[in-house]
């Protein structure tokens, strides 16, 4: 599927795909998309396909939401007519469940404690489409993976990032992404889960909030939030020890050196913290070198947000006895000094020089 998002003056091409046919909800897929860009740029939403009733009813509660995570996001009018609800589909059997799956913390625990669901990947979200030699290797884990959970691997690939980034920061975006997503692919599915990061006990703004998520549903396709009721590092203790996740773990956004997990970012470096708390690391094969204490001691979250992943590492480090210099380095980690810094210099990055890596990376691949 081709859909041409007009902003202003300015004209984007968004794609899908898929092996199997894609789904009718084409409409309420652009509508999660356009929402955020819609908002920015303060124009009123305009979609000529029908939408959804619930969907629809849902909107001016999603962009309150956004509003209040990103004040230069504004409430704008979204004109659609609405889907006839005598054309909805029939209902699905019930069970037919599929969740959001990247070979993440996140990822294994919610298909590990979510019996037989169906799991989807969709390419050029986390890594950029011309980037095919570490698509494939990732692709070829993640089949393995999910071979040997006894599941489906189901997949798409998107362009949508070169659109969203314009227009919102991804940390916050990507929930809307992936429903889009499932409502492209998941016709034959009656609810789709999107594992999240956080806990219940602290809640930041998020594209995985469970809140915002639900209202992305339709009459269709339930979307769902897992996982809340568990920290990063309490995940991290119920997954160590299975031999799927020592073969398929994967944690890393930036791909140095187009390593499945290059284990030098922040991201694999607290991961690897944890799994080194719980037993898991040395049986793990998937990242690209040992655990190294200095560069812990380093890593600096880029949003204030994440600092709860440290602190949980440093107190789970503390009640399980772990080795002193994992302790020493989550401690210098969560200086206030090198903190503030850090962020101090960020804050002054305009949020599009910020998504820039991401279309730097997504050139550089597509040259090789």
């Amino acid at each position: 599927m081709e859909a041409r998002i007009r902003v202003g003056r300015r004209t984007h091409q968004v794609s899908f795909s898929a092996s199997q046919p894609l789904s009718g909800a084409a409409a309420e897929a652009l509508l999660l998309l356009a929402l955020p860009a819609a908002m920015r740029s303060r124009e009123a939403l305009i979609l000529e396909d029908a939408v959804s009733p619930r969907l629809l009813a849902a909107i001016p509660a999603v962009q309150d939401i956004y509003h209040s995570w990103d004040r230069d996001l504004q409430p704008v009018e979204v004109r659609a007519p609405q889907r006839d609800s005598a054309g909805r589909h029939a209902p699905r059997p019930a069970g037919q469940v599929a969740l959001a799956f990247t070979g993440g913390v996140d990822s294994f625990y919610s298909a590990l404690r979510t019996a037989d669901a169906a799991l989807l990947y969709v390419h050029g979200l986390d890594i950029p489409l011309a980037n095919q030699r570490l698509r494939g290797r990732v692709r070829e884990r993640l089949a393995w993976a999910a071979s040997e959970l006894g599941r489906p691997l189901l997949e798409m690939e998107t362009n949508l990032r070169d659109f969203s980034d314009r227009y919102l920061d991804w940390h916050l975006a990507f929930g809307g992404a992936l429903a889009a997503c499932a409502l492209l692919r998941l016709g034959d599915f009656a609810e789709f889960g999107i594992p999240a990061g956080q806990s219940y006990a602290f809640l930041q703004p998020d594209g995985a909030h469970p809140v915002l998520n639900p209202l992305f549903s339709t009459e269709d396709l339930a979307i769902r939030t897992l996982g809340c009721e568990a920290r990063r590092v309490d995940k991290v203790q119920a997954i160590a020890s299975h031999p799927v996740v020592h073969g398929a773990l994967r944690v890393c956004w930036e791909n140095r050196g187009d390593a499945y997990n290059c284990g030098v970012c922040e991201k694999c470096l607290r991961t690897m913290a944890a799994m080194d708390i719980f037993g898991g690391l040395e049986r793990c094969s998937t990242f690209a070198v040992p655990l190294d204490y200095g560069r812990l001691a380093r890593a600096v979250a880029p949003h204030a947000s994440l600092d709860m992943f440290v602190r949980d590492n440093l107190e789970a480090a503390r009640l399980h006895g772990a080795r002193p210099e994992l302790i020493e380095s989550l401690e210098q980690a969560l200086d206030p000094g090198r903190i503030r810094v850090f962020r101090t210099l960020r804050a002054v990055v305009p949020r599009r020089l910020r998504n820039l890596h991401y279309r730097i990376v997504h050139r550089s691949s597509a040259r090789r």
